[in-house]
């Protein structure tokens, strides 16, 4: 009997936007059997019984990601999910980086951006607010997979802010990406007279730890916003020493 493909999982590495190819990596589908692994990156799933997926990823170097996800979002011609995985304090970056590391809320996620630096990607095109508008297009020439990638997007003149979230990109024309976002924009943006932040993110362990590596200092002291979203929201400006540990705590007590 012929196997039904019922879920394909890609798996992307947030810090490289780039997809993780290492077979020793095991996503694991509640009633699903062991996946078939493609050396392009691909687990293969077949014949899960029912129509609602829990997923578990438990990988070294990355944050522990719990997903639970029904058949019914994914699309049919090829149920393909790709699950962004973000880095923990046993993460090779491979370079020399930056790091903070702390304490923060339980269950919650950690986000740094500076709003000096220079992401190299712009608006192609002005922005206009539509109720059912969940597609923006960008220009830049970085490689990788956004797919699920947090950006910020900076008014230079009223300095309001916006975060979006990519669902699904795709690219039309020579470095011109479409992509669609999870929600609705709220305000204009102008192309000439908008900021696309580049926005690193890690969660937070269950021990209440993070670590968070950032590679695009180019000082030796940037400005970053930092940013610890769960139950409540606590933003600092913190004043981050390049190539260091950088230790900043969300809440009290201090990670030796």
């Amino acid at each position: 009997m012929k196997k039904q493909v019922s879920l394909i999982i890609q798996l992307i590495d947030d810090f490289r936007n780039d997809t993780i190819k290492d077979f020793t990596i095991q996503p694991i589908v509640e009633q699903g059997k062991c996946p078939i692994w493609k050396e392009e990156g691909y687990y293969i799933f077949t014949d899960i019984p029912g129509t609602e997926y829990s997923i578990i990823i438990n990988a070294i170097g990355y944050g522990k990601q719990k997903i639970f996800i029904k058949a019914e979002q994914l699309p049919e011609k090829m149920p393909l999910l790709k699950i962004r995985l973000f880095p923990d304090c046993k993460y090779n970056p491979l370079e020399k980086v930056t790091w903070m590391k702390g304490k923060a809320q339980f269950n919650s996620i950690v986000m740094a951006y500076c709003q000096r630096e220079k992401s190299g990607i712009r608006l192609f095109s002005d922005y206009q607010v539509n109720k059912d508008g969940k597609e923006i297009v960008l220009y830049h020439k970085n490689p990788g997979d956004f797919t699920g990638k947090h950006f910020l997007l900076v008014n230079k003149e009223t300095k309001e802010m916006e975060q979006i979230q990519v669902m699904f990109q795709e690219m039309t024309e020579k470095y011109v990406f479409h992509y669609q976002i999870k929600e609705p924009l709220n305000n204009n943006y102008k192309k000439e007279n908008t900021t696309v932040l580049w926005n690193y993110e890690t969660q937070v362990k269950e021990d209440g730890t993070y670590s968070l590596p950032i590679k695009r200092l180019t000082e030796e002291e940037e400005m970053y916003e930092v940013i610890n979203r769960g139950k409540i929201i606590i933003q600092k400006e913190c004043m981050l020493q390049a190539g260091k540990n950088n230790y900043i705590n969300f809440i009290e007590g201090r990670v030796e």
